[in-house]
């Protein structure tokens, strides 16, 4: 059950992009399960790279042919910042999220171009290491002249599990990410729009034109200002 569910879905609904960020293993996917379950329950497909029972296959999520344009689609890209290195893929699969109605999130370790950062979702507490199941999460919007942020919870996290495997290999990502560019392709058109850009996905090799080490030392200092805070709160309460 997610505690503030409402909040941080309707912020996901107004971006269409989310970064979960966190350790591996930190519970990143399961997340995003849980955020897309709502979507799935309203009518929603899901496209994913990993083995779920809830995904589609890829060539079954169409867009809709009753005059809508829509995909209805739900986009779990499990580390995904290992793919979306760049802002141009970025431009080429979420350009029309919100007029064709997809959804993406990113669970990933490693982030991902900026381009896809402005909704972040981490994990401030875990209390599952004392007994209590319950996780306890901050998300972050963050755009030129406006920023905001709050706090929802996730009480017992186990009930995602068995939705998807770590371990089984699901859809190759670019497979995913070429039908969607497809799809995008198709839209424009049957809106009597220019066509997008024809190139197919790549994943950029140059890391200091990608901003991957900007991306990774942006993450690591976050990362101490938010340590050095918790640190101080925690000095204060054995005071």
């Amino acid at each position: 059950m997610l505690i503030g569910q409402d909040e941080i879905l309707g912020i996901i609904q107004s971006y269409r992009l989310c970064w979960i960020c966190g350790r591996f293993s930190g519970g990143k996917t399961s997340l995003a399960y849980k955020l897309a379950e709502t979507y799935l329950k309203q009518g929603y497909r899901l496209l994913t790279n990993n083995k779920s029972i809830w995904a589609d296959p890829i060539p079954s999520v169409q867009l809709l042919n009753d005059g809508s344009n829509f995909m209805h689609a739900v986009h779990i890209y499990d580390e995904g910042g290992l793919y979306f290195k760049g802002s141009k893929q970025i431009e080429q699969v979420c350009s029309y999220a919100a007029k064709m109605d997809n959804i993406f999130m990113l669970p990933s370790f490693w982030p991902p171009t900026r381009a896809a950062q402005v909704v972040m979702v981490q994990p401030l507490y875990n209390l599952k290491k004392i007994g209590l199941p319950l996780i306890i999460y901050q998300w972050k919007v963050n755009m030129k002249g406006f920023r905001d942020e709050g706090k929802f919870y996730w009480l017992f996290p186990q009930e995602i599990y068995g939705i998807y495997s770590r371990r089984d290999p699901g859809a190759d990502p670019e497979d995913i990410i070429k039908h969607v560019i497809q799809q995008t392709q198709e839209f424009v058109k049957r809106e009597g729009g220019k066509s997008v850009p024809n190139g197919l996905f790549e994943v950029e090799k140059d890391l200091s034109e990608s901003g991957v080490i900007e991306d990774l030392i942006s993450v690591m200092e976050e990362n101490i200002v938010t340590g050095q805070a918790m640190a101080k709160r925690n000095s204060k309460r054995r005071r």
